[in-house]
């Protein structure tokens, strides 16, 4: 019990205020006597915060101390000697802590429980030193790290994404598009002014993670605009692509362009991605490419853009050849009419789901979804219950799905007792297509399918039709899902409240998979789940304490400073717990003068491991 009496001692020589200019140098020496208190605890962790408190509060004779003890056997304990030379000021200490990093068979795990408590900037020269000459699992472990953080230290992956190393700047993409920060919007909008065509390749790499997160679409097409006047023709085919895929029309042009002047063949390609996309084409531009083409993919598929821009006379002649008497004429019409969107076109097309040939059947029942009139009901509901061909049963499925209308729905409340998977994981995408409530009635009986896949596709449809029906079927969904199960789910998608009770359930499940998972998705969609782990953090609802120690490692890792209450509770509330560790060593490296009460606060706790981060957090203040 002695350090308590020392404690109380020096606790109540601090509280007699000293003069300004001198006491950041007395809190130092009050640090520095706790660390030698802690120095030799049997606990290697505690000795590790000492070693960084000793360092930050070394002199020269403390430097020296410091280096004898790059002699320890244990990995870790030589890290932290090197650390604590470097808060020292010691030269050599940086190139010493990187090539422990480099050759350690840990680097990931030395990076989020050492390298993490110390601040920013030393931080930033420490790993680009690192970076220098690491082999690619090196690299690997310190961009996943940087790729979690804020700031400049997230700003050292733009540094290694503009390299002239493609490995290294290919390791740095890969873990930029994981994470997909906003942050790295400007990166790729600088990167697309380099030189250098890789990295302007990269650049649309990065933009293209962020086509799935809505949050970020208008700054996404801001960038992507912009790269349309970009002097390399790969890059702006790009940008205009991932626009397409965002419904922007204004990237159709560019690509059409260019398919135009390939041969039919090589331009198929592009061609199909328009249709896919529905884009729209001027009429003068594909109008000459219809006249002079012979081959007849690229007829069809001219056609098919055609049909996107309703003009009355495409429309004319798609309903003449397809009552031509001439198979490669008729393909060209049936695969075109329901582009249109006219109503007109039910009659040629419901007549063609019912004919003897399969490719016109199957187009016919395409066409139909396109048009998307509840009209086409009753010729489909035929297709879907006595059409022996999977490939056009699946293709009458889907465009059903396509007619938003509750007479959609009642049709495909039929197939959910069918035997095939393929067919049901197709009604399940139908039924959510529809967007009308009466799906989720259908949804329901199909979360009791044998199929995994099926449960779970229909619970995410219930996700998105039926919040509250999806709250009541939560842990059933959640009790064996399939295999990345969580690439359905985007929480950018949901409501605020679906999010918090679906993510909360998965924080908090049973199986460290849906945990895992779950981590995963905070640690991808952060901007978006973040206020939910602050909720979290401090809810006596987690029950996990990795899991809370998780969601706190990445309050802390977002660099807010909005979150510094949010780790001081969580401090005060869980002690014991790994999350009050994390928050406490990310509280200390701040060395903010406001949190010096927090600190002394911990100096009277029995975890030795607390009052020696503390310690380390009194030295840090300046």
């Amino acid at each position: 019990m002695k350090w308590k009496h020392a404690l109380t001692a020096m606790t109540a020589t601090a509280i007699v205020a000293p003069a300004p200019a001198s006491y950041a140098a007395e809190l130092g020496d009050e640090a520095r006597e706790l660390a030698q208190q802690l120095e030799e605890d049997a606990n290697p962790q505690v000795r590790v915060a000492a070693l960084l408190t000793l360092g930050e509060t070394a002199d020269r004779a403390g430097r020296r101390d410091l280096e004898a003890k790059k002699g320890a056997e244990a990995e870790r304990e030589k890290l932290a000697a090197g650390l604590a030379l470097m808060l020292a000021g010691d030269r050599s200490a940086t190139a010493y802590s990187a090539s422990l990093l480099k050759e350690s068979a840990t680097t990931y795990a030395h990076l989020r429980e050492l390298v993490f408590a110390l601040p920013a900037s030393v931080q930033q020269t420490l790993l680009a030193a690192t970076l220098d000459d690491a082999d690619q699992a090196t690299r690997r472990d310190v961009f996943r790290y940087l790729a979690q953080q804020s700031g400049d230290l997230f700003g050292l992956l733009e540094d290694s994404l503009t390299s002239t190393n493609v490995e290294l700047r290919e390791d740095a993409r890969v873990a930029t598009v994981y994470t997909a920060r906003p942050e790295a919007l400007k990166f790729a909008e600088q990167m697309l002014r380099s030189r250098d065509a890789g990295v302007r390749k990269d650049a649309t790499a990065i933009t293209a993670a962020f086509l799935d997160k809505p949050d970020a679409r208008v700054e996404l097409i801001e960038v992507l605009n912009n790269a349309l006047e970009n002097r390399d023709e790969a890059v702006k085919l790009e940008a205009a692509r991932q626009l397409v895929r965002l419904g922007e029309d204004q990237g159709a042009a560019p690509l059409f362009k260019h398919a135009s002047a390939l041969e039919p063949a090589e331009r198929a390609e592009i061609l199909g991605f328009l249709v896919e996309h529905r884009a729209r084409v001027r009429l003068d531009a594909i109008r000459p490419l219809i006249e002079a083409t012979e081959d007849q993919r690229d007829r069809e598929l001219l056609y098919q853009l055609a049909a996107i821009t309703g003009d009355d006379a495409v429309y004319q002649e798609l309903v003449e050849m397809f009552r031509s008497d001439q198979f490669d004429q008729r393909l060209v019409g049936v695969q075109a009419l329901g582009l249109t969107r006219r109503a007109e076109a039910l009659e040629h097309l419901g007549r063609g789901l019912f004919e003897g040939q399969r490719e016109i059947r199957l187009h016919s029942a395409r066409g139909l979804g396109q048009i998307a009139n509840p009209e086409a009901l009753t010729g489909l509901r035929r297709a879907v219950t006595n059409e022996r061909d999977k490939e056009v049963r699946l293709a009458a499925v889907e465009a059903l799905g396509e007619i938003k209308d509750r007479g959609s729905v009642q049709v495909m409340r039929f197939l959910t007792t069918d035997q095939d998977p393929e067919i049901k994981r197709q009604l399940v995408a139908s039924l959510i297509d529809t967007g009308v409530p009466e799906a989720s009635q259908a949804l329901e009986m199909l979360l009791r399918d044998r199929n995994l896949d099926v449960q779970w596709d229909a619970f995410v449809g219930l996700l998105k039709l039926a919040p509250d029906s999806a709250q009541r079927h939560i842990s059933t969904a959640l009790r064996n899902p399939p295999q990345q199960f969580t690439d359905a789910l985007n929480p950018q998608q949901l409501s605020s409240q679906m999010r918090e009770v679906l993510y909360t359930a998965m924080f908090n499940h049973s199986s460290s998979r849906v945990r895992q998972a779950a981590i995963a998705q905070l640690e991808r969609y952060r901007e978006t789940l973040l206020p939910l782990a602050q909720t979290l953090a401090t809810s006596a609802d987690i029950i996990n304490p990795e899991v809370r120690a998780e969601l706190v490692y990445q309050l802390a890792s977002a660099g807010d400073a909005k979150n510094i209450a949010t780790l001081e509770s969580v401090v005060r509330l869980f002690g014991e717990e790994p999350a009050a560790i994390v928050a406490a060593w990310a509280l200390a490296r701040e060395g903010q003068a406001d949190l010096e009460a927090s600190f002394r606060g911990y100096l009277g706790r029995d975890n030795p491991l607390m009052r020696a981060i503390a310690a380390y957090g009194l030295a840090r203040i300046d």
